[in-house]
């Protein structure tokens, strides 16, 4: 006998929610299916009736962990409908406060993951460390979450002395959270709640569309700052990290090998960082319209603007990384034990609600239960 397992639901917090709908049959989940919802909070009709350097803090909101993305993104594309040049110095703060926030994102996941194995220690020490990233950002922007960093033109704070010496400790710290972390990673009671499950082959990665993380996990080099350099990110030395277990474990060993790529980078552009101003003049608004996009955290972001020469942009649209992966967490999903559908669709960083709650549908009666995620497995039995 079959059952179907609801994981869900909508949730007004978040811009992307969703509902996956799995059918079980003895413990195994052999078909998967979503349920994509639009939540209207509204963001891209808002940011298409503000001023463009109002708008950017509207989309600075899509997400609280992508914050920087989203406002990075956003100044791209305004200023491709735009007469303006940004300055170097402007253009080398954008990555390396882009690559702090990266660093924020895959730790705040490694604290999740260790969350949802039930390690302690593990969650304790990186939600821990973390805060020195947080700090770092509070310090430059004085926002830990919606830092407004970025402005249509070039960056709304500058870097002193004090700053970058807080920067390269931020460095020094998350780079022993990171060695804390890979060796965490080698614990075999650790790797046996990652290896083997939610397997996404390369070629059902490309099907997919997947991005980020996810299709890095699936031996796939794939990432926009290589391949559609923006900012000095043709400047910037760097490794694209790729793992080829197209399981739950290459995706974990892809975010914890960007952190050191990250820190990498951050301390090159500190070295390298020119002098100059950090705001462009606007000269003139043009009537065409621009596509933009950025190697978020989870992936590649993308923004489509249209300009009509006025101050307001005529059109705002916005394409999310998680938006991109929620049909290879399908493919993930299925073949696999429900225990394991927790992790398989949090290996991805889904932006969907995180109420931890499943509900379980009988095909014989249609009875209706609620349990938390982690009884899953005795629900179904």
């Amino acid at each position: 006998m079959s059952e179907q397992v609801r994981i869900g639901p909508f949730d007004p917090r978040l811009i992307e929610p969703e509902i996956y709908e799995l059918t079980v049959k003895d413990g195994v989940i052999v078909d998967a299916d979503m349920q994509l919802g639009h939540l209207h909070r509204g963001i891209e009709k808002i940011a298409s009736t503000r001023p463009y350097r109002k708008g950017i803090f509207v989309c600075a909101r899509v997400c609280g962990i992508c914050s920087n993305s989203h406002s990075f993104c956003f100044a791209q594309t305004a200023e491709g409908v735009m007469d303006v040049e940004v300055p170097e110095r402007a253009l080398y703060l954008r990555a390396i406060m882009h690559e702090v926030e990266r660093l924020e994102s895959h730790y705040i996941w490694f604290a999740i993951l260790a969350h949802a194995l039930k390690d302690m220690e593990f969650f304790t020490k990186v939600i821990g460390d973390r805060e020195s990233v947080m700090d770092l950002q509070e310090y430059v922007t004085g926002n830990r979450v919606t830092k407004g960093f970025n402005a249509v033109g070039g960056v709304r704070f500058d870097f002193n002395d004090a700053t970058v010496k807080k920067t390269l400790e931020t460095v020094e710290i998350s780079r022993k959270l990171s060695d804390f972390i890979g060796k965490k990673l080698k614990d075999k009671t650790i790797k046996s709640h990652l290896e083997g499950f939610g397997i996404l082959d390369k070629k059902q990665a490309r099907l997919t569309g997947a991005v980020g993380p996810t299709v890095r996990g699936s031996g796939i080099s794939d990432d926009i700052r290589r391949d559609d350099p923006y900012a000095v990110y043709d400047r910037l030395d760097f490794d694209v990290i790729v793992e080829d277990g197209c399981d739950v474990l290459a995706r974990t060993l892809v975010r914890h090998r960007e952190a050191y790529e990250s820190m990498k980078m951050i301390q090159q552009g500190l070295k390298d960082l020119p002098e100059g101003p950090i705001l462009g003049d606007i000269r003139e608004v043009l009537e065409t319209d621009y596509v933009s996009h950025v190697e978020s955290h989870r992936g590649e972001l993308l923004y489509y603007m249209k300009g009509d020469g006025t101050n307001i942009p005529a059109r705002v649209k916005i394409r999310t990384p998680s938006f991109m992966n929620d049909k290879a967490t399908l493919e993930m999903l299925k073949g696999d034990k429900v225990e394991n559908a927790q992790v398989i669709i949090e290996s991805i960083d889904p932006c969907f609600s995180c109420t931890d709650r499943v509900t379980i549908v009988s095909l014989d009666d249609g009875t209706r239960k609620s349990v938390p995620m982690d009884s899953l497995s005795k629900a179904v039995k």
